[in-house]
């Protein structure tokens, strides 16, 4: 199942490069639990899909990530709930909603 997740990168975070955003969210993932697929192959990573990146000193309040987890969570809420305790305050999930694909 793919999830979207609306997130805001604004404070401290706006000096985040994309790279290390994306790593940062690999942490987060795995702090809150959430139960995301890997690839399969020799080195699996999480499967998780970032819109066009944003500059280095720039904030958003509508950015864009999408993962496939095996399991659905119980609600989008609780999805979000557990993503914002595992995040830094600069950054949080405005929105959380199911994909098809």
């Amino acid at each position: 199942m793919n999830i979207r997740i609306k997130f805001r990168k604004y404070g401290a975070m706006k000096f985040i490069s994309h790279l290390d955003v994306m790593r940062y969210f690999q942490k987060a993932m795995r702090r809150a639990g959430i139960d995301i697929c890997f690839s399969e192959g020799f080195s699996p990573h999480m499967i998780m899909s970032f819109a066009a990146p944003l500059g280095v000193g720039l904030t958003s309040g509508g950015e864009y990530v999408d993962i496939r987890v095996n399991h659905a969570p119980p609600s989008s809420v609780c999805l979000r709930n557990s993503w914002n305790l595992s995040c830094h305050r600069s950054t949080g999930s405005l929105e959380s909603r199911n994909r098809t694909s």
